[in-house]
């Protein structure tokens, strides 16, 4: 009887335990949507070096995101689709998956949340998006690709500091990322320093870009 009453107690505590931690777990695994991420200055990967990332899906399921920061690589541009490769306009890595083949356009809305579409679904909506993509620099930017992450992968890294939460969306993307004249080093830089990481471990003057 002492046997079962202590399996049952221990399953009672596991059970309060998991209901008390739901909201802290859910926000992990399901809530920074929308959200700036930018990669600690210990992260070693070569992919995610000195990035920034802004999460387009997050949930149980996985994650996936664009960065930000890093043009697409000027000796790989002979792999761009030739409807942008012709046009001038500046073209970002948006991450691994998919770099040669997958489009996403992204539409600076100032401080509000940007919009982000696939290519293909934008011209179904407007065929001369590229035309207004192309006058419009400073309110449009072109992604080749994307990053993603298996369902827990994306929380293990950001558990273990690989990712930090950015400075806010709306400091980010009117301030920071729209100049055109900023390089990825600089966005990640100020992106930092702007952030709740780099306030909290007292490292200025102590990163450089």
């Amino acid at each position: 009887m002492k046997y079962l009453r202590a399996i049952f107690r221990d399953k009672f505590l596991l059970l309060a335990a998991f209901f008390i931690l739901l909201p802290t777990g859910f926000k992990l695994c399901c809530g920074v949507e929308g959200q700036i991420f930018v990669a600690s200055p210990t992260a070693t990967d070569s992919n995610f070096d000195h990035t920034v990332l802004y999460m387009m899906k997050h949930n149980i399921d996985g994650a996936s995101a664009l960065i930000l920061n890093r043009p697409y690589p000027s000796d790989q541009k002979n792999k761009l689709p030739s409807f942008i490769a012709k046009r001038n306009i500046p073209v970002f890595w948006g991450g691994p998956i998919g770099d040669e083949t997958d489009v996403f356009v992204l539409k600076l809305q100032g401080d509000q949340k940007p919009k982000i579409m696939s290519f293909d679904n934008l011209v179904a909506e407007d065929i001369d998006i590229l035309d207004e993509i192309e006058k419009l620099p400073d309110q449009y930017r072109i992604f080749m690709g994307h990053a993603e992450w298996q369902s827990l992968q994306y929380e293990m890294e950001r558990i273990a500091n690989i990712w930090v939460l950015g400075a806010k969306r709306s400091v980010v993307f009117s301030k920071i990322f729209s100049k055109l004249n900023l390089n990825g080093r600089d966005i990640w830089l100020k992106t930092l320093e702007n952030s709740d990481f780099y306030k909290k471990q007292a490292i200025k003057g102590k990163i450089s870009a």
